[in-house]
């Protein structure tokens, strides 16, 4: 709804270890970009390995494209860190010239102003540990999916929270 086109992804590589998470997010990022009428970019998807440091290096990436993106999705707040330290040592002005955007809401990214996805790591920790003690008990492995409310907490990582501090939609 601000009017971005070229979107990013800083997203991460499949790993070792089965995990949905990466995948559902970048799903997620597809399915938000095609529903607002931008096609996605194959180009404009970067690993960034789950870390600051990574997050920075797809940053650059992103921004040595002949047609960098104006703002990006990081899969984690992390890794939206460290591309927001990037763009700023390039001298672009987030959101200004960049908007970006993380996802978890780390306890960092209200002080950074990063436009973040709230998820509850405490209601997840809960509920996984009820289903441990479920499989346990009743000895059936089968896999149960939860899904978790998520909340867009914007801030001034991206123009939208620019008129007035942190809001929540």
């Amino acid at each position: 709804s601000l009017g971005h086109r070229r979107i990013g992804l800083i997203g991460a590589a499949p790993t070792r270890v089965h995990s949905p998470t990466p995948e559902q997010r970048r799903s997620g990022y597809r399915r938000a970009l095609e529903a607002a009428g931008v096609d996605p970019d194959p180009h404009l998807e970067v690993n960034g390995g789950f870390s600051i440091e990574g997050g920075g290096d797809a940053m650059h990436v992103l921004l040595d494209r002949t047609d960098p993106p104006t703002a990006v999705f990081a899969m984690s707040d992390e890794m939206a860190f460290g591309a927001m330290a990037v763009a700023r040592r390039r001298r672009l002005r987030v959101p200004e010239d960049l908007a970006v955007v993380g996802f978890d809401d780390h306890e960092v990214a209200a002080v950074m102003g990063l436009t973040t996805v709230r998820q509850d790591p405490q209601a997840m920790g809960a509920a996984a540990a009820r289903s441990l003690i479920s499989i346990i008990e009743r000895g059936d492995m089968t896999p149960v999916e939860r899904r978790f409310d998520l909340t867009l907490m914007v801030r001034s990582s991206t123009a939208g929270g620019l008129a007035g501090g942190e809001r929540v939609v």
